[in-house]
């Protein structure tokens, strides 16, 4: 079950405590909450808590990430976030949208060459297994079945998982339990 609005609450009542404890520093507190789609209440929350942080500062900054589809928005979380971000919070967000990398991006980071751009595509989180293709596609496949399989909302083609084909690299056949 995912979490609900009393964890949200007490993650946010711990910043506050080290925000509490570093104010001589001046520095402010950063409150990173992943995946924030999947609290339940997350918007209501968030906002009554940003509106107290802005009535009484303590020095905490805060930054929610989600997945929201941005070809689409037929994926259940894309419309959980969206939902959330118009009804609750409208006016105190900025929406920044992260898509693969450019090549331009894996050129500066990795010294990925266009070849390597095109074969690899522009997951910087996989850069560093190019060397095993076999790993390599294990963590793409994985993502998209991250991505796709367990959100099934947001397939928009009429396809089963069970018949993709399993792709194969060096002749090794890439499997992954779903």
């Amino acid at each position: 079950m995912p979490p609900g609005p009393e964890w949200l609450r007490a993650q946010w009542e711990r910043a506050n405590l080290v925000a509490g404890q570093q104010a001589a520093e001046d520095a402010p507190v950063l409150l990173i909450l992943d995946e924030i789609q999947k609290v339940r209440g997350w918007s209501e929350v968030v906002k009554e808590l940003w509106d107290i942080e802005c009535i009484q500062p303590r020095g905490l900054e805060v930054l929610l990430l989600g997945s929201s589809s941005s070809s689409s928005s037929s994926s259940s979380s894309s419309l959980l976030l969206q939902k959330g971000l118009s009804e609750s919070l409208a006016g105190r967000f900025f929406l920044h949208r992260c898509p693969h990398w450019r090549y331009t991006e894996m050129y500066r980071a990795f010294y990925w060459n266009l070849d390597q751009w095109i074969y690899f595509g522009g997951y910087p989180g996989a850069a560093g297994m190019i060397e095993d293709e076999y790993i390599w596609a294990k963590y793409v496949i994985d993502l998209l079945i991250e991505t796709v399989y367990k959100d099934p909302n947001s397939v928009t083609v009429d396809s089963y998982p069970a018949a993709i084909p399993s792709p194969k690299i060096n002749n090794r056949t890439l499997t992954t339990p779903l």
